[in-house]
């Protein structure tokens, strides 16, 4: 009996997809990773939401009662277990080796002490995993993922692992055309959730990943956004942002404008939008 005819009849699509995403989240970093450390996560992050897409475009569904079924035929799950087969292979001979380093006493790298991640950082990386977990009922928690949890130590490891995972996710994804264009409508709505800046650091890993297709999405989603103006402290002044159009007759603003976490105080005035066709929002504060 092959291992993904035991682990078929053990997990089952649905059960081995869970897993998969769920390890993506689980894993964390050793102290070589220091300031990579985000943008590694990040990667596993976007892998386990691109996996979740899939999974929802596909027809995998979660019941109420946690348990799962799915809309594919026979054959086709037996397709998609052996791709997922790869990556939890991959995974578990990832945990081993790690397990096998760590148990070098000479090592002086194995504690997980590493530069604190940034804000942005922290906040990009929740979003996608609550993205994530929005595709199910029954969210994995974060006590399930605490149990989970184990450490990769060294980069050139972990991308071989980034890797691997990539390859065998590509080959999931092509092996059922017909949902793509549905996925890509689901990666659309998700990426919305995320600031200009952090879609820029998708468009970073995509293109890290070779990853064409969510490259364009986050250009997509960035492109049809217009003017954002985010982000932005004022202390004691007058200040106006937008965009200033001619005030000849029928003289309209071109862009949508978002306005979104900016920090005001002393005597500040701040206009934001367009000088004709868009109503401004001034800021006084109290």
């Amino acid at each position: 009996m092959s291992a993904d005819t035991v682990m078929s009849s053990v997990l089952g699509v649905p059960g081995a997809l869970n897993a998969v995403i769920q390890t993506c989240q689980a894993i964390q970093f050793g102290r070589r990773f220091n300031g990579d450390f985000a943008l590694s996560s990040a990667k596993l992050q976007i892998t386990g939401l691109q996996l979740a897409q899939w999974g929802q475009a596909v027809g995998i569904i979660e019941m109420e009662d946690g348990e799962s079924t799915t809309r594919l035929s026979n054959t086709d799950q037996q397709k998609a277990m052996h791709i997922l087969s790869k990556i939890l292979q991959a995974f578990a001979s990832a945990k081993e080796q790690c397990r096998k380093y760590a148990e070098d006493d000479s090592r002086d790298d194995l504690d997980t002490e590493i530069i604190p991640s940034t804000k942005s950082a922290d906040r990009m990386i929740l979003a996608i995993r609550t993205r994530t977990n929005q595709y199910r009922i029954n969210p994995i928690s974060s006590k399930v993922i605490d149990k989970a949890r184990w450490v990769i130590y060294r980069k050139s490891q972990f991308e071989k692992l980034v890797g691997d995972i990539r390859a065998a996710t590509n080959e999931l994804i092509e092996i059922f055309p017909a949902q793509k264009s549905e996925q890509r409508t689901l990666c659309a709505r998700d990426l919305s959730d995320l600031d200009t800046d952090d879609l820029k650091t998708v468009e970073s890993i995509a293109d890290d990943l070779d990853d064409l297709d969510l490259q364009k999405v986050a250009q997509s989603v960035a492109s049809s956004r217009g003017l954002r103006l985010e982000g932005n402290t004022v202390r004691s002044g007058v200040i106006d942002m937008g965009n200033e159009y001619s005030t000849a007759e029928g003289a309209k603003g071109l862009q949508s404008i978002t306005v979104r976490r900016n920090d005001f105080s002393g005597n500040s005035v701040s206009r934001f939008g367009h000088s004709v066709g868009v109503s401004r929002t001034t800021y006084r504060p109290n």
